[in-house]
């Protein structure tokens, strides 16, 4: 890896060619099937937060949480696949766009939900199925009020 390289993760979820690939878990290999939610979480904010409301028993979150390096790391395509496995929601979770360790990486997320959103709405299955927030690590009651959908 190139000294400059941060391992966020946006340069492989931006390829055309899929030709760079990181180590380790990237949200492919998802298994929504037994889950009415999917939630794609960053490393530096949701996640934490995540860890955080288990940590002080605010309720089991029912959905898979899915640890990515960066919120701009999650395709277009790992939005879609969730869908199509069976989940009723998608979150992208992420860091507040001038708290992003990667720059830019929530406000790419960010507009990759609304893509996603817009080619549901296209299709006739209905936009609003994938929801973008951003939060800080400790936000964890937040987090919970955006897990059991009052956001």
């Amino acid at each position: 890896m190139p000294a400059a390289c941060m391992a966020c993760g946006m340069c492989v979820s931006a390829c055309p060619g899929q030709a760079l690939s990181l180590p380790g878990p990237n949200g492919n290999g998802l298994s929504a099937r037994n889950m009415n939610t999917v939630i794609f979480a960053c490393q530096n904010s949701a996640y934490e937060a995540y860890r955080l409301a288990e940590k002080m028993g605010m309720g089991k979150i029912e959905a898979q949480v899915v640890k990515v390096s960066c919120g701009g790391s999650v395709k277009l395509e790992n939005m879609l696949e969730a869908l199509e496995q069976g989940a009723e929601a998608v979150m992208v979770l992420v860091c507040h766009h001038d708290s992003c360790a990667s720059l830019s990486g929530s406000l790419l997320a960010e507009g990759r939900v609304k893509l996603a959103n817009k080619m549901l709405e296209e299709v006739g299955v209905g936009g609003g199925k994938i929801l973008f927030a951003s939060l800080s690590p400790a936000c964890v009651e937040k987090f919970s009020r955006i897990v059991k959908g009052s956001f």
